[in-house]
């Protein structure tokens, strides 16, 4: 995925809702796989005590993933083409789940939309921590931390609108970015920024809303990244 031609980002999103137990779900899980497979959504799934997982491959996800079961549902994608991909897939999935005619989703507790994103960047490790170190500290932390500080991550609990935000990024080393993501590129053998958004809404949900939920908070992921890499000078 590209900001500008020059800027590859890789990226894994995660889109979740969690519901009140559904104790009839246990009772319609095979007709809840066939009717999503019959949509065209994916064609391999399989059970596991009580959820179903669905894959757009026989063995493991390639690039995308879902998740249904008596108290969550999700959606993820794998380094997507577009920014605009994980939104329409995940809202196109959560469409069809709530037309089935098996079983009612209860309640809503929780909406979460999270994003990890590694960009990889021609220049040193040790170039790229001093960058995000000046642009989120003060000068004078070293008078705080005693000692030579080699590595920086920082972690933002924030209020955004309607949702709960936890922000967390850093530099990274080569092949670093491995420990924190769920597939493989080639791009992770490079030094790079790294970040991870979750946006979470945990009171006053709406099912009528969802997409819009889902929407704006990748709109605001974007966003967030965007200003983030431009104070940084990357």
């Amino acid at each position: 995925m590209s900001k500008k031609s020059t800027e590859v980002m890789v990226v894994e999103h995660i889109f979740e809702v969690r519901h009140h137990a559904s104790g009839k779900f246990l009772d319609v899980r095979g007709l809840i796989a066939d009717y999503i497979k019959a949509q065209g959504l994916f064609p391999h799934w399989n059970i596991d005590a009580n959820v179903i997982n669905f894959r757009d491959d026989k063995e493991t996800i390639k690039s995308d993933g879902a998740f249904i079961g008596y108290s969550s549902a999700g959606y993820i994608v794998y380094n997507p083409d577009t920014k605009n991909y994980f939104k329409d897939k995940a809202g196109s999935f959560w469409k069809n789940l709530k037309s089935n005619q098996h079983y009612n989703i209860p309640d809503l507790l929780r909406f979460g939309a999270r994003s990890k994103i590694f960009i990889p960047i021609n220049d040193s490790f040790e170039n790229i921590h001093k960058k995000i170190f000046d642009a989120f500290f003060k000068n004078n932390i070293n008078t705080i931390i005693k000692g030579k500080i080699d590595d920086t991550q920082f972690v933002f609990d924030i209020t955004d609108d309607i949702y709960k935000v936890k922000i967390k990024g850093g530099p990274v080393n080569k092949n670093e970015v491995e420990k924190y993501m769920s597939f493989q590129s080639e791009e992770f053998k490079k030094e790079g920024i790294y970040f991870d958004l979750d946006y979470t809404i945990i009171e006053n949900i709406d099912e009528k809303n969802m997409k819009k939920y889902l929407e704006k908070s990748i709109e605001k992921t974007w966003i967030q990244v965007e200003s983030i890499l431009e104070e940084i000078g990357i």
